[in-house]
């Protein structure tokens, strides 16, 4: 214990840097020395903790999340005590995840946040307590509605006018779809929102073509009691479980302040014809980052896309090396790319795509077969600074990895070369991407 004492507290703050949250759990159970030095807040910033259903919250426990000052939790089946003590003990939480509560009483202490910033409710009733308590929190700047068990339309809407300082809505209630009056109402109440992400399906049918239009009354309209229109503030939207033609072709023309769009299609290869991105992309004049989740092939839109792309993502859609071409074309400035090669319809190398995007910085792909041609074209790139696998074995080959290191050392060691499950995000709701 003396031995270890000797070295500063500080250079083990640097070694329990590189550990995982388990490890971290281990080596403070070794010594007091240890346990006091793990719980420090610096090695615990930005980390969310999940506190499970059927457990008992002990004061230890308590104690132990306020020593790390710990600011983001995900509570399952929360009971009102549960909430209180977290209260109490933790006041300057800024992000709560409330999943599969039935406990009424417990929505009852959300106001007693007030440090709250993001309030994400899964799968939870949506009484009258709960949107007056929503009402109530103006400091939100995040709320998150998923799979709510009761129709949370009208609270949400009546809650809406108090939420001045929201800037991220997201609305995954596919059985319960908003209306064009109550979009309209939510649109013109959140003068702050930049992010809206709508979880869509069938229920939603056929939406009108001003469904994202930002209704206002003012001046001489006003007195002659008619409305005006004015552009959406909107700078990020997502629609989640989407298929044509929910939306119309012309639906997202009040939204060309848009930079970030993503589209996730319910199925994939979907017919052709009825393709409405196509029409969205070419209204989009400020789009920097565009997200395609199955849908139709990228030969459908890909002639559409903006040259201001600077992302771009294709999960699950077919592509074909001439379309890559295209976008080339289109948008030779794209510095982030994700690519699936099991996607790809026509047999081409991983090194014939790269050629077309000079100045590319981060590339993330799912390419089981990556040979050394591919990352001799990958050394090529002056500008790339990561270089992630997506879904990989969580053990590579040896050689892969000596292909790796041949590709570090001809790099000078500037790429960051990542292996990744994508893993979901315990804070996030299960319909975020």
């Amino acid at each position: 214990m003396t031995a270890l004492a000797e070295l500063p507290e500080e250079v083990w703050l640097i070694v329990f840097s590189y550990l995982t949250p388990q490890d971290k759990t281990h080596a403070r159970a070794s010594c007091r020395f240890f346990k006091r030095l793990v719980d420090h807040p610096c090695l615990w910033r930005k980390r969310t903790v999940v506190l499970k259903e059927n457990r008992c919250f002990s004061l230890g426990l308590w104690n132990s999340l306020r020593r790390r000052r710990i600011a983001a939790i995900v509570l399952q089946r929360a009971a009102a005590r549960d909430l209180e003590c977290m209260a109490k003990q933790l006041p300057w939480l800024t992000s709560l995840t409330i999943e599969r509560c039935s406990d009424s009483k417990a929505f009852r202490i959300l106001p007693h946040f007030k440090n709250l910033c993001e309030l994400v409710m899964v799968a939870v009733p949506f009484p009258p307590s709960l949107a007056d308590s929503v009402a109530s929190m103006g400091q939100l700047a995040h709320l998150c509605l998923c799979g709510l068990t009761d129709d949370p339309r009208a609270g949400l809407v009546c809650a809406a006018t108090h939420l001045v300082s929201l800037t991220t809505l997201r609305y995954h209630q596919s059985d319960h779809p908003l209306s064009k009056r109550a979009m309209h109402t939510l649109l013109s109440c959140l003068p702050s929102l930049k992010c809206l992400s709508l979880k869509m399906g069938k229920l939603y049918g056929m939406l009108p073509d001003d469904y994202f239009t930002v209704s206002t009354v003012s001046g001489d309209k006003r007195a002659a009691g008619q409305q005006g229109q004015c552009e959406s503030g909107l700078t990020k939207l997502e629609l989640l479980h989407y298929m044509d033609p929910i939306l119309s072709p012309v639906a997202l023309g009040p939204l060309s302040s848009l930079e970030r769009l993503t589209v996730s299609y319910q199925q994939t290869s979907v017919e052709a014809p009825m393709c409405n991105l196509s029409s969205w992309l070419r209204k989009l004049p400020h789009l920097t980052e565009l997200m395609v989740i199955s849908g139709y092939s990228f030969d459908t839109y890909v002639h559409s896309v903006p040259a201001t792309l600077r992302t771009l993502s294709l999960r699950n859609v077919i592509f074909r090396l001439a379309d890559m071409r295209n976008l080339g074309k289109r948008a030779p400035g794209i510095q982030h790319l994700y690519i699936d090669r099991l996607s790809c319809k026509s047999l081409c190398s991983l090194s014939e795509v790269l050629v077309l995007f000079h100045q590319l910085r981060t590339l993330q792909m799912c390419y089981p077969d990556v040979d050394e041609l591919d990352f001799r074209s990958l050394a090529q790139l002056q500008h790339l600074e990561q270089l992630v696998f997506l879904n990989s074995h969580p053990s590579p080959t040896a050689d892969h990895l000596d292909q790796i290191h041949k590709f570090k050392c001809q790099t000078d060691y500037r790429v960051q070369v990542i292996h990744s499950e994508c893993r979901r995000d315990p804070y996030n709701c299960y319909c975020c991407l």
